[in-house]
């Protein structure tokens, strides 16, 4: 081939047509538009394949950042937003989350099942703002992000989007240690209490899970557990942190949200301690979710296979 000839090719990100000099034919080339990085293929016509990203160290200062650094985006002052926001939903969840207010007419019962929707509202709202400080502390924000759920069909959008995503996140965690338990009851062999143990350790996998789902890495890489057990191993203390503070606050929500229902003729105390520790555990939830994003911020860059952004290459492509 002539050295004066020219390659042109689609970028396999953008899709946006490069060319080069024939010399430069399996060299590195970085794409003008998003800049991607690719290799230039050997002919016009042929595909080029994105190059794959490579590991790098860690960002250091990440217990510093993860308990400092959290502390103080609570009480920065562009916080205040977000904070009052979550409190709101707790407290509306908390008044009305159990109200029934449907009446009966004669042969009719019209449902107005008050409590249902709240329950849907405040779940997706908090959900909604759980991803953004992931999202938003992950690019490295001082603060807790802004509240703009939309409005409109938007608003119902991000509602229902963001109850689902969480939901899943945490069944497909859990979904090892189910289709385990399955396969060993197939041949007729129970496991008995070892399915707790299965389920503690493929609960480890729900802020990972949380972090691919709030930064817009491609969902099928949730399934990709040769990267998730990757990520785990190569960062394993940093994410053992992790995740105990994000099961620790999990486990102080639902205390809040299991051990009282509102009452007529419940005690003020009561029911102040109980507004208390819903509070307490979504603030807690809150800071858990910004360890989560400090740590995909600090050591997204040491597995960046699980980490990149989505592309036009497919899996085991070179």
């Amino acid at each position: 081939m002539n050295e004066h000839m020219t390659i042109q090719c689609d970028c396999p990100q953008c899709g946006r047509v490069c060319g080069f000099k024939s010399q430069f034919a399996g060299r590195i080339a970085r794409c003008l538009t998003c800049d991607a990085r690719f290799v230039i293929p050997s002919e016009s016509g042929q595909p080029a394949h994105l190059c794959k990203p490579q590991p790098a160290p860690a960002l250091p200062g990440f217990y510093a950042n993860a308990m400092k650094g959290s502390i103080k985006a609570f009480f920065h002052r562009d916080s205040c937003t977000g904070l009052i926001f979550c409190a709101a939903l707790v407290i509306f969840h908390f008044f009305l989350g159990n109200e029934d207010m449907s009446f009966t007419l004669p042969g009719f019962r019209p449902p107005l099942l008050i409590g249902w929707t709240v329950t849907l509202i405040t779940f997706g709202g908090f959900s909604w703002y759980c991803l953004q400080v992931i999202l938003d502390t992950q690019m490295g924000s001082d603060s807790l992000p802004s509240v703009d759920m939309g409005s409109g069909f938007e608003f119902i959008w991000n509602v229902i989007k963001s109850c689902y995503l969480f939901l899943i996140s945490l069944l497909l965690a859990l979904l090892p240690a189910s289709l385990i338990s399955a396969g060993f009851e197939s041949f007729g062999i129970d496991i008995g209490a070892f399915f707790y143990v299965l389920v503690g350790i493929c609960l480890l996998l729900w802020p990972i899970n949380l972090a691919i789902l709030a930064l817009g890495v491609p969902w099928w890489r949730i399934f990709r557990y040769d990267l998730l057990i990757k990520a785990i191993v190569k960062t394993f203390w940093p994410y053992m942190f992790t995740t105990l503070f994000t099961l620790i606050a999990f486990y102080v929500v639902f205390l809040g949200m299991a051990l009282f229902a509102p009452q007529d003729d419940a005690n003020m105390r009561i029911v102040a301690g109980a507004l208390a520790l819903r509070l307490g555990g979504a603030v807690l939830f809150l800071f858990a979710m910004r360890i989560i994003g400090t740590y995909c911020l600090h050591y997204s860059d040491v597995c960046p296979d699980l980490w990149a952004e989505d592309s036009a290459w497919q899996p085991g492509l070179d």
